[in-house]
């Protein structure tokens, strides 16, 4: 055992004849460490796993002193008197000592070295008769950086063949340190030492990973990121992305997501197995990242069916991957002939956007949903036989919407919004013994201005026993173009004594946008109306941008009393939009009769407001 003197101080190094490192550690406090010597190169034996990773150096050669083979070497001419080497090494791991070793040969060491590493210093020397030394220290380093420097003023030829580290998990089994990854002391040292592994640890960490800690699991999967190819890592990222804990699931989606197509495999296996939420992720991930190949084997998961989770994101993915395929496989992938009526109804569902494409295979598919004597599969029955209607061929979809229950009449009057060839089985929804089919048809026929419609809404919004019967009817008029034989009807409605009808009305016409009805809105800002129904107005007007209503909304504003500020505000808010050029004047005049701080924040915003309604 040899001491070793105190470091000398970190210095930068040059050396004529020869090319300067790139880098070299910074080091820092002078500390001591001690010298084994060996007279035998071969009495150190190499580790199995490189940690040192030679970086830079000034004089060529260095990278044969990291990849541990004894053959290869380092070797200085005698004119070099002063040569540095630098390697990097994972920070996490504990350095407890460094090992110089000389060529088989026998080729002297040089003399004396000096070691720095992130924050420290270390002069080592030899004997003359060292082969091979362990450099101990005396705590163990935490760096990622070590630097090597060889300096003698009486320089001669030196040769060094490996230089490596041994750290404090040294002689330690793989699986050993595969139980350490859930320690919160010492499972990111053990994560960085298997990083530096092969895929080999693949099976270790799998067979572990389920008894792991949400950190040790995290750790885990950055390991298996490491040391091996998607194609080996996927199934254990797999793993991870159904996990319970957030994180960790998290870690494993994105792993999955970067994998791409060549984590398909275990994505296959996940929708083989029997986990319903490996199922289900398996199958939204394949859609994702292979969506041209996934079809034929989601067809095969929807017809062995599952949880009704597993099943709705099944169809989900089957659905993203049919966008991709030619049309003339569809029929052979909806059309399974092994499928039973559930999996024949999930088919169908998924590759609704395409039943179009497969004509008549797809009518007769549909037919036998729809004669169902399950509720349930006419009602989604609904959908496909939507998708199927066209101007020329309603059958489907008129059949479901008079069936004998009202839940599938009605979700038949909802799916035929805003299609104008469907009016003939909305205006028969419109009649219906069921008030929940009737206000589905109304809300439906609002979205298409169906102007012949005008007596059926205007009889449905007075006489309909159902207050949201009268509302959706009311809100269908509302909507239509202005027109002679509409504006009466409307006005009937507003002087009604419904707040429902009249609030669905004044929602109509601002969606209209029609600003001839605004005098028609302007009656509603009257005292006597309630004063739910003239803030509503008051916004509406703002909506319709008619410069007539400066002076109404004015007035309302101004004579507002304290128990009706939100008229107050209302209005001040539509004279901002609207913008009229004496409306600092209005302002004023609103301010001077009342000057309270909502309402001089709402006279505020009115002045900034000044684009609303431009052309």
């Amino acid at each position: 055992m040899k001491s070793v003197a105190l470091a000398l101080p970190f210095f930068f190094l040059f050396c004529a004849g020869t090319a300067r490192a790139e880098s070299i550690c910074p080091g820092g406090a002078k500390s001591s460490a001690t010298v084994e010597g060996s007279a035998s190169a071969q009495a150190i034996a190499l580790p199995s796993q490189r940690i040192l990773h030679a970086k830079e150096a000034n004089v060529e050669g260095s990278l044969a002193l990291s990849d541990l083979d004894a053959h290869s070497t380092w070797t200085l001419p005698a004119k070099v008197d002063d040569a540095t080497v630098t390697f990097t090494l994972p920070a996490e791991l504990s350095v407890t000592r460094l090992a110089i070793v000389g060529t088989e040969r026998g080729d002297p060491l040089p003399s004396a070295i000096t070691v720095l590493t992130r924050d420290a210093e270390f002069d080592v020397t030899f004997e003359k008769k060292d082969r091979a030394a362990w450099v101990r220290f005396p705590v163990p380093l935490h760096t990622d950086c070590i630097s090597l420097r060889v300096r003698e003023p009486n320089a001669r030829k030196r040769s060094i063949a490996e230089v490596f580290v041994g750290t404090t998990f040294d002689g330690r089994s793989r699986a050993d340190l595969v139980a350490q990854l859930s320690d919160i002391g010492t499972g990111a040292e053990a994560a960085a030492y298997l990083k530096l592994t092969n895929e080999e640890t693949l099976p270790l960490l799998t067979g572990a990973f389920d008894a792991m800690t949400a950190g040790g699991k995290g750790l885990a999967i950055e390991i298996a990121a490491s040391i091996a190819q998607c194609e080996q890592s996927a199934p254990l990222f797999v793993r991870a992305a159904t996990s319970h804990d957030t994180d960790v699931a998290k870690r494993g989606r994105d792993r999955v997501e970067r994998c791409g197509k060549r984590g398909s495999k275990a994505l296959l296996g996940a929708l083989a197995s029997k986990d319903e939420e490996a199922r289900a992720f398996g199958a939204t991930m394949l859609a994702l990242v292979a969506p041209n190949s996934s079809a034929e084997e989601l067809v095969k998961a929807l017809v062995v069916g599952g949880a009704p989770a597993t099943r709705k994101a099944l169809r989900g993915a089957l659905g993203r991957a049919l966008r991709d395929v030619e049309s003339d496989q569809l029929a052979a992938l909806l059309f399974s002939p092994t499928a039973d009526g559930r999996a024949a109804l999930d088919l169908v569902r998924a590759g609704v956007g395409r039943l179009s494409e497969v004509g008549s295979e797809a009518r007769r598919a549909v037919s036998r949903l729809s004669e169902s004597p399950s509720m349930e599969t006419r009602y989604l029955a609904v959908e496909p036989a939507r998708a199927l209607a066209t101007p020329t061929s309603t059958t489907l979809l008129a059949a479901l919407a008079d069936d004998a229950d009202p839940h599938v009449r009605q979700r038949a009057m909802e799916l035929s919004e805003a299609t104008p060839f469907l009016i003939p089985i909305l205006a028969k929804g419109a009649r219906d013994a069921e008030p929940r089919v009737r206000q589905a048809a109304f809300a439906s026929l609002a979205k298409i201005g169906w102007s012949e419609g005008v007596a059926t809404f205007s009889t449905a919004m007075m006489r309909d026993p159902w207050t949201f019967v009268r509302v959706a009817a009311a809100n269908a008029l509302a909507r239509l173009p202005q027109g002679p034989n509409v504006e009466p009807l409307l006005a009937e409605g507003l002087g009604s004594g419904s707040l429902a009808v009249k609030r669905a009305l004044l929602e109509g016409i601002e969606e209209s946008r029609e600003r001839s009805r605004a005098a028609l809105v302007e009656t509603r800002l009257d005292e006597r109306e309630a004063l739910e129904i003239r803030e509503r107005a008051a916004r509406v007007l703002g909506r319709l941008c008619s410069p007539s209503s400066a002076d109404p909304l004015t007035r309302a504003a101004r004579d507002a009393k304290p128990t009706s500020l939100d008229v107050a505000l209302a209005s001040i808010d539509s004279l901002g939009r609207l913008h009229p050029k004496d409306l600092e004047s209005r302002l004023g005049e609103i301010a001077a009769k009342n000057g309270s701080p909502e309402l001089r924040s709402a006279i505020d915003r009115a002045r900034r407001d000044d684009a609303a309604c431009s052309p």
